[in-house]
This record gives structure tokens, C-alpha cells and sequence, in this order.
């Protein structure tokens, strides 16, 4: 059980919210940083408004007297701006309250399976660049990628492909998009456990699924779950815009079978997720 305050960045965001749960529970001293809808600061919790970025005073408030940081912030609209700027103010904002080397706190990130394999799509990179960031920064870190999360999906199907639209009844589904959903739930209990374990584990065997499934198997077992009749047409993800490039690097984004030895795996299936009026939805 960690000492120190544990610092959450991204701690009003879908991930945030559980991870914080959860170490709220466990009486875990926190410093919750977020720019919206913080919960209201407690006894052993501490929160601040801001975000990660350059300028931003308070998180060189945030920073001090923690010994971990659990970095859960990003914006695909400010990737540069939060991911990578902010990343790099991060680590500068912790040598400089903390200035013993042997005292230095350890970063827990949180990633995503192969970005260092499909690094032309945007996402991926600024991903992969916020590891190295971290790789060469020279403070303990731990990285966990993991699979595509099952709101995730729910929100492929619904927006990207328009099934939010009770009317439709012919959809377009990318062709060659292989995934292993995993429950988001799943992932937040991960990192509380790389939270309450107290060392830095380097990058960390990938954290997937437990099914293989196509894009257009997903979304019928989806389609199932609401009784929905609708007509899947698969097409070539070929243009230059999201969501195709981003179906693109999903393109053999899993592999089947897995050495279960290889990876981390979790349980909860894709039906099953649809299944319970207790999942997480966005």
C-alpha cells in the first residue's frame, strides 16, 4: 500500500473515474487532477483543476509530496498539447520537487497494443511518443498497452458506423479490423494493482480480451443483443481520413491463438459486457 499520495491525471476521465473509485476504497491518499468535475476533496483526497500542459501552475501543485503518478490524460482533439507537451511538463514538473534521484515517483501510462507496430495512424504515434517520453525520462515507469475497450466498441458501432440510428438497415463494416475486446472495468483494476504493488515494472506484457473476434463479427453479436435485423456490407478502410486510417492500424491489431503465458487476459466477453445493464457505457 503506497505512502504517498498517488497522483491521478485524467481523473474525471472513463478510466480515471473507475481507477479512482476503486483506490478511494482501498484508502489510497490521493491527488486527483482533471480539468472538469473533480469529486469534491476529502479527507486523504486532494483534488486540483487543471490540465496537462506546459503552463499550467497547478500541476507543479499536483506534483509535490507523491510518489506515484497514474497517467490516464489525453485528448485526441490536443494530442500534441496534452499527450506529448504536457507529458514532457509532467516529467520536468517532477525532477523539479523532487530532487533525489533514489526518491524520484514512478509514472504508471496507460497505452495501447501495437502502437509501435502502426505508428502512422496520428493516435498510435502520440502514444508511442508519450512512451519514449517516459523511457527516457529516468524515472521508474510502468506502461500497460491494452486492447481496444469494450465502450469502445459500443461507440464504433454506434457513431462510426451509425447504428445509433434505429432506422438504418444496411451498415458498412471495415474489412480486416480484428480485435480482442476487454472490459474497461478489467483495465482499471490493473492499474490499481500497479498502483498498490509500489515498484515500476518496465512495459508489461500486452493486456487483451478474451475472444478473437472480426469487426463484423462484433457487431452482429451486437446487433443480436437488440434483436436488430440489419444487413453488414464489408468494405476496404482505404481513405485517408478517420475513422479508415484508424481502421487501418486495427488492421491484425490480434492475434489468435495467444500464448496466455505472453499476455495479460481478461474475461469478460463481448457478450457478456453487452449483456449486463451494469457495464460501463458511453
Amino acid at each position: 500500500m503506497p505512502s504517498d499520495p498517488v497522483l491521478i491525471l485524467g481523473a474525471n476521465g472513463n478510466l480515471g473515474k473507475l481507477i479512482t473509485a476503486s483506490l478511494l476504497t482501498q484508502k489510497v491518499p490521493l491527488v486527483l487532477f482533471g480539468h472538469s468535475s473533480l469529486p469534491p476533496a476529502s479527507e486523504g483526497v486532494k483534488s486540483i483543476q487543471g490540465s496537462l500542459v506546459a503552463n499550467d501552475p497547478n500541476l507543479l501543485e499536483a506534483v509535490k509530496g507523491v510518489g506515484a503518478v497514474v497517467h490516464c490524460a489525453s485528448s485526441r482533439a490536443r494530442l500534441k498539447e496534452i499527450d506529448i507537451d504536457g507529458t514532457l511538463a509532467l516529467v520536468d514538473a517532477l525532477k523539479k520537487q523532487h530532487s533525489s534521484v533514489e526518491n524520484l515517483p514512478r509514472i504508471i501510462y496507460i497505452s495501447i497494443v501495437d502502437v509501435d507496430k502502426n505508428p502512422e495512424y496520428f493516435y498510435f504515434k502520440a502514444k508511442l511518443d508519450v512512451e519514449n517520453i517516459l523511457i527516457a525520462s529516468g524515472l521508474p515507469y510502468t506502461i500497460l498497452r491494452t486492447a481496444q475497450w469494450h465502450p469502445f466498441i459500443k461507440f464504433i458501432a454506434d457513431e462510426l458506423l451509425g447504428l445509433k440510428d434505429p432506422s438504418i438497415n444496411t451498415v458498412s463494416v471495415p474489412r480486416g479490423v480484428d480485435i480482442r475486446p476487454l472490459a474497461i472495468e478489467e483495465v482499471a483494476a490493473k492499474m490499481v494493482d500497479l498502483v498498490l504493488n509500489d515498484k515500476a515494472e518496465g512495459l508489461l506484457p500486452d493486456m487483451v480480451g478474451p475472444q478473437f473476434l472480426s469487426m463484423e463479427e462484433a457487431v452482429a453479436v451486437y446487433l443480436h443483443s437488440q434483436s436488430r435485423k440489419v444487413k453488414l456490407e464489408l468494405y476496404e478502410p482505404t481513405a485517408e481520413e478517420y475513422p479508415d486510417t484508424m481502421f487501418r492500424a486495427m488492421t491484425d491489431n490480434a492475434v489468435d491463438p495467444i500464448d496466455k503465458n505472453a499476455y495479460i487476459v481478461g474475461h469478460q466477453t463481448w457478450e457478456e459486457y453487452l449483456g449486463n445493464p451494469n457495464s460501463t457505457f458511453w
